[in-house]
């Protein structure tokens, strides 16, 4: 089983900001950790008003599941707790252990 550290970046920033700025990846490649950097939200879906904030809509770090029609794609942390170690597992074939920091 592979230790796994999810990131996730943070109002206004991106996951490049950890995977280019933080160097993470000799570390975490030395002690056998894989390392995941999901993006922040959806893109492409073309919701009206997706982008007139930098605080709500894509590229806002909220992790969490909207409870509105309007942003009903808006489904993060169901992707990062639910759907994203089962497809890693699945495209990987290493069973991935969440990690909490």
């Amino acid at each position: 089983m592979l230790p796994t550290l999810y990131w996730l970046s943070g109002l206004t920033c991106s996951d490049e900001n950890f995977t280019i700025k933080s160097g993470a990846q000799r570390a975490a490649s030395i002690e056998g950790v894989a390392l995941m950097a999901p993006a922040t939200s959806p893109r492409g879906l073309n919701v009206e008003g997706e982008a007139d904030s930098w605080d709500l809509g894509v590229g806002a770090g909220f992790y969490l599941n909207a409870t509105q029609e309007k942003w009903k794609n808006w489904q993060m942390y169901a992707y990062v707790v639910n759907e994203l170690p089962k497809l890693l597992s699945y495209n990987f074939q290493e069973p991935f252990i969440r990690t909490r920091c």
